[in-house]
């Protein structure tokens, strides 16, 4: 009895190969609406984000043995404590009051988009990201947070003579860092074309109908004596030939009305 239900409720994976074969212009398709609503949506819709971002170095100016014994304790300070000051309210909201962007963003809008990360293998150099709509305006900010952060990163330090040199200064980005056009239409269209695969198999599965002489000997288990074709007597073609003429008739008459 197991075997038996085993056997009904096995699939051949080469009929479901060649049926998404024979299926293949709807899953391209399905694939395409996808990729064209998506991409339409990102057009129409999303607001391209610029990235621009500045660096600084934080050292200490060594003017004594307690100083020059400090560095380890500076290094943790700054990757722990640092980007948090960088993104607290005390800094940028000094930064929108000195850009005047106030009427434009919030802190809230501005700290989510703004990103505060370390080169590999470095623990004193600190990369200020900063995303916003306009190109121009993505630079300043960036520009700002160090300038600010030179001033406020001192007081909350316990060595009076931080010092916080800029490295490189960010400039307007000339393509839009979000959204990835190209990237997201690509996935909008994979997600299409496995879904209009995976509905096609649902129905094959659910879709007990028996088409081929091989469905009657494969789900009954019964051999097959002989097969009846379809024919189409001579009074069925004569039916539908008069049926025809009188649909015309009918239609010739109603446009001549």
């Amino acid at each position: 009895m197991e075997n038996e239900n085993t056997k009904e409720t096995e699939i051949n994976i080469s009929e479901i190969f060649f049926l998404l074969l024979n299926k293949l212009w709807i899953i391209i398709a399905v694939a395409l609406i996808f990729a064209l609503v998506t991409f339409s949506y990102i057009q129409l819709f999303v607001t391209p984000m610029y990235t621009a971002s500045a660096s600084f170095f934080v050292d200490i100016d060594i003017t004594d043995s307690s100083s020059a014994s400090s560095g380890l304790s500076i290094t943790s300070s700054i990757s722990k404590e640092y980007p948090t000051i960088i993104k607290s309210r005390r800094v940028l909201g000094q930064v929108i009051d000195n850009l005047g962007l106030g009427n434009i963003t919030t802190y809230n809008a501005l700290s989510s988009n703004v990103r505060i990360t370390f080169p590999q293998n470095s623990s004193r150099v600190m990369i200020v990201s900063a995303s916003f709509m306009y190109p121009e305006l993505a630079a300043d900010i960036a520009n700002e947070i160090v300038a600010v952060s030179s001033e406020v990163l001192p007081h909350y330090s316990e060595f009076a003579n931080i010092v916080i040199s800029p490295i490189d200064s960010a400039e307007a980005p000339a393509s839009p860092s979000s959204p990835s056009t190209f990237r997201n239409t690509i996935i909008a269209a994979f997600i299409g074309a496995v879904l209009a695969a995976l509905v096609i198999v649902i129905i094959y599965m659910f879709d007990d109908k028996m088409k081929k002489v091989e469905d009657v000997e494969k789900y009954l288990d019964l051999s097959v004596l002989g097969v009846i074709p379809f024919i189409e007597t001579k009074r069925e073609k004569k039916y539908q030939s008069e049926k025809y003429r009188s649909d015309r008739y009918q239609n010739n008459n109603t446009a001549a009305r």
